[in-house]
């Protein structure tokens, strides 16, 4: 991470492609198939094993008008008895499943059309959509390129995509960021979209990007916490000081007070007292935001160097005793990420990563390593249930045996 305190996101976007409301494109979708009726009898033989096809097609199309989606899925399966390669019917019922959050059964039916009809549109996507819900994030961001291979400009897609690339380590920054910055461009309006792009650019401390970036944020929402925060890292970069270093506490001071824990907002506050070499309240700004954002190297080095200006040397020492001990397990970090990437089929290793970020309260990281170690490991429950917990939000603690 760079600077800012602003998470990783999973984004809204994520697990719905299109704009359309569901019943409306299911709608289509049947009269579609109910207007290719004649069609349907001379593939399939008889004109009554044709009617009763197109009964079932016509009651579905009835179900889904009302909002009965549970008895067009009975009519479309028994579609399927009569027309069991009918791709359309598969399509709609990946899209029934897609809706009501039964993610198997939706990954069942695009895969299906993935091997029977291929060029349906937004097969990848939505295949991919349902396996990033059932934690298979590798599947997931394999199929989700796939479908941007085809459109490079799928909002689904490139949800699925940024996300997962935002949960692992060693990651192609340059390609991310394209990525991001074509998803904020396709969601003008979402929040979340705007954030990730806009911490991206934070953190390859692309500042000039970034100021036109944060004005839109604002404009959709002023009383935007992170915005600020970020505003005021790119005032401290500000070529003209100490003016930058004024404008970036007035900054913090506004995030701070639209959203009280606030880690980032007191590093950047710690920063900005030491741009204007006052270092006793940089202190309690920086302690502030080692207590809110533990274990961060950088805010430690920043605290460790404010100690030092305020004369508080045996403090400062110490300080500094705890940055070496997390730059060594930062060096284990990307020893095991190398390890992951370069065998994919041993569980230690992610496992071992997964648990090092657990401890470090790197949540997004921790489900996704310690997700890949469980699909490696399906028998392990003290691994299933730490990645259930967080995959719920939850922040379990991992136990003393969990390495063995």
């Amino acid at each position: 991470m760079g600077e800012s305190s602003v998470p990783s996101r999973t984004p809204v976007s994520v697990g719905r492609p299109g704009h359309d409301t569901f019943r409306l494109r299911l709608i289509i979708a049947a009269a579609c198939l109910i207007a290719a009726g004649a069609v349907i009898v001379h593939v399939y033989g008889s004109w009554r094993r044709g009617e009763a096809l197109q009964a079932h097609l016509d009651a579905a199309y009835q179900d889904i008008a009302v909002g009965n989606g549970p008895a067009a899925e009975q009519q479309w399966r028994s579609a399927l008895q009569l027309s069991p390669m009918n791709a359309g019917v598969h399509d709609m019922l990946g899209e029934y499943y897609l809706d009501t959050h039964q993610w198997s059964k939706g990954a069942e039916q695009f895969r299906f059309l993935q091997a029977h009809a291929p060029m349906r549109p937004h097969i990848d996507c939505r295949l991919a959509a349902c396996l990033f819900r059932l934690g298979d994030q590798k599947d997931a961001f394999l199929q989700a390129q796939n479908e941007l291979k085809r459109d490079k400009d799928c909002v689904t897609a490139l949800g699925i995509v940024t996300t997962v690339m935002t949960r692992q380590s060693g990651i192609d920054q340059d390609k991310l960021l394209v990525y991001l910055k074509r998803f904020a461009r396709l969601q003008p309006n979402d929040l979340m979209a705007q954030h990730m792009y806009a911490e991206a650019l934070a953190n390859r401390y692309f500042y000039t990007e970034l100021r036109p970036e944060l004005d839109h944020i604002l404009a959709i929402d002023p009383d935007d916490a992170e915005a600020y925060n970020l505003k005021g890292y790119t005032d401290l970069a500000s070529a003209n000081q100490p003016g930058g270093a004024v404008a970036a506490l007035a900054d913090f001071r506004t995030s701070i007070k639209l959203a009280p824990i606030n880690g980032g907002a007191y590093f950047g506050l710690g920063r900005a007292y030491l741009h204007l070499d006052r270092p006793k309240p940089a202190v309690q700004a920086l302690v502030e935001a080692s207590k809110l954002i533990p274990h961060q190297i950088r805010i430690l080095q920043t605290l460790s160097r404010a100690y030092l200006l305020n004369g508080q040397l045996s403090t400062a020492s110490k300080v500094r005793d705890d940055v070496t001990v997390l730059e060594r397990a930062a060096g284990t970090e990307r020893t095991l990420a190398v390890k992951c990437s370069l065998y994919p089929n041993v569980a230690k290793y992610p496992r071992e990563l997964g648990t090092l970020y657990l401890t470090m309260g790197e949540y997004n990281k921790a489900s996704y390593y310690l997700g890949m170690a469980s699909r490696l490991l399906p028998n392990n429950r003290l691994l299933l249930s730490i990645v259930s917990k967080l995959r719920k939000g939850l922040r379990p603690v991992a136990g003393n045996n969990f390495l063995q």
